[in-house]
């Protein structure tokens, strides 16, 4: 066939067929993309939804945990009455926004600035009346220092309104007056779970002839407060607050009334409020 008859076929062909419009098949295919995009990512979007609506009916079936007043029984404060035996939530501060205390008591204890038991008793007898003739008492006290005794049988501290840094504090039982240091030990996150300094004091006659009517601590929630007896006072840093925790013991109680007071050191937990 000749070149010029193949022309003139082509110009025929022209003609008779319509040549599609590239631009728009280009336009329609990316119009039918997006479509499917859109119907892939509606079909994700349903099936994270009914997602949603499982775990939402599945969690709401689950069993839910104890409101936080239903696990801890608040503590009384300084009221010289019974424990029952069980968990406690102590406020050694004010501030809300600041941690509380949790421990846990066996039966046999009484209330007071913390837990603590004593001999004594009689049948119709108070624990005021049974405390004035014990021959040994134990307890253990959580507290927010604001004030510390600077010389021996201090009749009061007041609480001077800012809290006492860590440093600060562990220095000012180190000397305080009346008492001598005979442990004096720094720990890691340990008894408490975060870093503390034990200082074991062991009070001089005069101080423990003076001990019912004077004062050591001043306190967030208490002008002041005294303790009887040699004192274990641990100073903890719960992150970047310091805390004081108090075991002091007076005369001979019995093994298994320390295995107790032990026990009750040991389940000091500081939580954060809700």
């Amino acid at each position: 066939m000749s070149e010029q008859r193949l022309r003139d076929l082509g110009r025929e062909a022209e003609e008779l067929v319509d040549l599609p419009d590239l631009g728009s098949l280009h336009r329609r295919g990316r119009a039918l993309r997006f479509r499917r995009q859109v119907a892939v990512v509606g079909a994700a979007a349903v099936v994270a939804t009914a997602g949603v609506f499982l775990f939402q009916d599945r969690t709401t079936d689950a069993p839910q945990p104890a409101p936080r007043s239903e696990r801890f029984t608040p503590y009384p404060g300084a009221l010289m009455v019974d424990l029952e035996a069980g968990t406690y939530e102590l406020t050694p501060s004010r501030d809300g926004t600041e941690p509380t205390v949790l421990l846990t008591v066996p039966d046999g204890w009484n209330s007071w600035e913390g837990p603590n038991r004593f001999d004594g008793h009689r049948d119709g007898d108070t624990n005021e009346e049974a405390l004035a003739r014990s021959t040994w008492v134990v307890g253990v006290t959580v507290l927010d220092v604001q004030g510390i005794a600077t010389r021996r049988c201090q009749p009061s501290v007041y609480s001077l309104g800012i809290d006492m840094g860590y440093e600060q504090t562990v220095a000012a039982v180190r000397d305080m007056p009346g008492y001598q240091a005979t442990v004096d030990r720094a720990g890691g996150d340990g008894l408490f779970g975060h870093p503390s300094t034990l200082i074991r004091l062991t009070p001089d006659a005069a101080q423990r002839e003076c001990a019912r009517t004077s004062e050591l601590f001043g306190t967030d929630t208490n002008s002041g407060i005294g303790f009887r007896g040699d004192l274990d006072v641990y100073v903890v840093d719960v992150e970047g607050l310091t805390y004081v925790v108090v075991a002091n013991e007076l005369g001979s109680p019995p093994p298994s009334v320390r295995d107790e007071l032990a026990g009750i050191l040991s389940s000091v937990e500081f939580v954060q409020p809700d």
